[in-house]
């Protein structure tokens, strides 16, 4: 734990200092070894295999955390997606709070929990199908005057399942959040 093959280093100032350790016990190893008159390579080739073992098991647990977390993402992208984009086929802009403060509503992904608090940044040109944006004093109106021609949403967060919901700012109902995930209602047949 708090070493991650991507994205910040925790304790890496340690680095130096632990791989001058782990040499130095490496030729005491080999040193002694030597003394006592054992072959190297049978010593050699297990340390080789421990590393190997070791090593491949951390990467696939790591991994396997990483597909852990990035169902917090897919969960709540695929909701806004859904729910935004895909009913009508016109683009939209989302007003949201930050991107961990969704996440952290619902139980079993604050207990999984992820590296993520953004969210993912839209392209230059704003032509994204949906862009999410921070919900600001005055964005609204400002929204409302330069992209007319998308539809306007905002997520209001709730203490309890569905946890968040997304609110047409024109007219309509708003939709819950829903999902196959646990904590959260499942999805009607117009997956909404």
């Amino acid at each position: 734990m708090g070493l991650h093959s991507v994205g910040p280093i925790h304790y890496s100032e340690c680095a130096v200092p632990l791989t001058v350790i782990a040499v130095h016990g490496l030729a005491n190893l080999l040193r002694g070894a030597r003394e006592h008159r054992f072959d190297l390579t049978p010593i050699a080739s297990a340390f080789a295999l421990a590393l190997f073992i070791g090593l491949g098991i951390f990467n696939v647990l790591h991994a396997l955390a990483l597909q852990e977390q990035a169902r917090i993402q897919r969960d709540i992208y695929a909701w806004i997606d859904r729910s935004v984009y895909e009913p009508s086929g016109k683009k939209a802009v989302v007003l949201a709070p930050q991107f961990a403060a969704i996440w952290i509503q619902v139980p079993w992904m604050r207990q999984l929990g992820t590296q993520v608090f953004e969210w993912r940044r839209p392209r230059l040109d704003l032509s994204d199908d949906v862009l999410i944006l921070h919900d600001r004093i005055g964005v609204e109106a400002w929204l409302r005057e330069r992209m007319s021609e998308r539809r306007l949403f905002r997520i209001e967060l709730r203490p309890e399942a569905p946890y968040a919901q997304l609110r047409p700012l024109d007219a309509g109902s708003p939709i819950p959040w829903c999902g196959s995930s646990p904590g959260l209602p499942t999805c009607g047949p117009s997956g909404r």
